[in-house]
């Protein structure tokens, strides 16, 4: 459902990313090949930001060790994050 009331100009615009898109393995079987690609930006109030594509969609059935892997993937995504923007990386 739709909520026509949402107020649009608080909501984010395109950022600029950081050049190069991180790949992060999310299997726990690595022939499976399944992965988070990550871009790095930085948000209106200059916190960094990690903006990802290749979530699991809605319903996704993940084993406890899918489970596993995508939130190893995810902390390291957050610590590359904190990472990048405390070396001053910026888009350019």
């Amino acid at each position: 459902m739709i909520d026509e009331n949402i107020d649009m100009t608080d909501q984010p615009q395109s950022l600029p990313r950081y050049h190069h898109p991180y790949i992060y393995e999310t299997s726990p079987d690595p022939g499976a090949r399944r992965c988070l690609v990550a871009s790095f930006a930085v948000g209106r109030d200059g916190a960094p930001l990690a903006v990802l594509d290749h979530l699991p969609g809605e319903g996704a059935e993940l084993t406890p060790a899918a489970c596993r892997a995508l939130a190893d993937a995810l902390v390291r995504i957050a610590d590359d994050a904190d990472r990048l923007a405390a070396a001053g990386v910026r888009n350019g």
